[in-house]
């Protein structure tokens, strides 16, 4: 069994953030077409009695794309997600989604015991509208990745995942989803945030999107752990 560090680190050799890694990354000629992104902080939060999550304070984070053109997508063909963020304080930070085929059912969680749990991956074609649910830790008291013994900042979760609007899962775990983050804080209102889709070989770029961050604007909605 294989640390989620390790299995990333294998994947994706070093952070994007501030390495300038991003350099290394390869345009193709043809890239998916996405639409109408939107990233609402706040949208819904932990059913988990710890979160410290409430209607005014949701700890789940949401972006979504539209896919207007491009080819069905099987699931194994998007190799990883990232987001990387800055606002006008000069702070900022990056997340990465790896697509669960690239670890398996005993992959060890980082700061929790046990393993990630069966997982499933779906197919993404035009007109779907894709959204990234992002977990944080900014109001949580207790658990294994208590803010006050990791900092605040997005963490691995059952709520962690990457769905089809109406439809299945694009990537989800019923375990805790091993998301990696690095950088100076959460994204804040007013941040650029980018997304980031890379093919398989996890360097090659098939879309990519940006959209300042907006607080939800409507009372945060408390939801269940999704499963497979």
């Amino acid at each position: 069994m294989v640390a989620i560090t390790v299995i990333l680190a294998a994947v994706l050799g070093e952070s994007l953030f501030g390495l300038g890694i991003t350099s290394k990354l390869t345009e193709p000629k043809d890239q998916l077409v996405f639409d109408n992104t939107q990233v609402l902080l706040g949208v819904e939060y932990r059913s988990w009695d710890g979160s410290g999550g409430t209607e005014n304070n949701g700890d789940i984070d949401h972006v979504y794309m539209d896919y207007q053109h491009g080819p069905v997508i099987d699931g194994q063909e998007i190799g990883s997600i990232i987001l990387r963020w800055s606002g006008t304080d000069g702070k900022g930070g990056e997340l990465r989604f790896v697509n669960p085929r690239y670890f398996d059912e005993e992959t060890k969680q980082k700061y929790h015991d046990g393993d990630v749990g069966e997982f499933c991956t779906g197919n993404l074609q035009p007109g779907d509208r894709l959204v990234i649910n992002m977990v944080h830790n900014k109001g949580q008291s207790g658990g294994k990745t208590n803010p006050e013994d990791i900092g605040v900042q997005y963490v691995e979760s059952n709520w962690n995942q990457v769905d089809i609007v109406g439809k299945d899962p694009l990537f989800r775990t019923n375990g805790r989803y091993p998301i990696e983050f690095d950088g100076n804080r959460i994204i804040q209102e007013g941040d650029n945030v980018e997304v980031t889709i890379l093919g398989p070989d996890h360097f090659s770029i098939i879309a990519q999107v940006d959209s300042e961050a907006l607080n939800y604007k409507e009372k945060a909605k408390i939801v269940d752990n999704p499963e497979c």
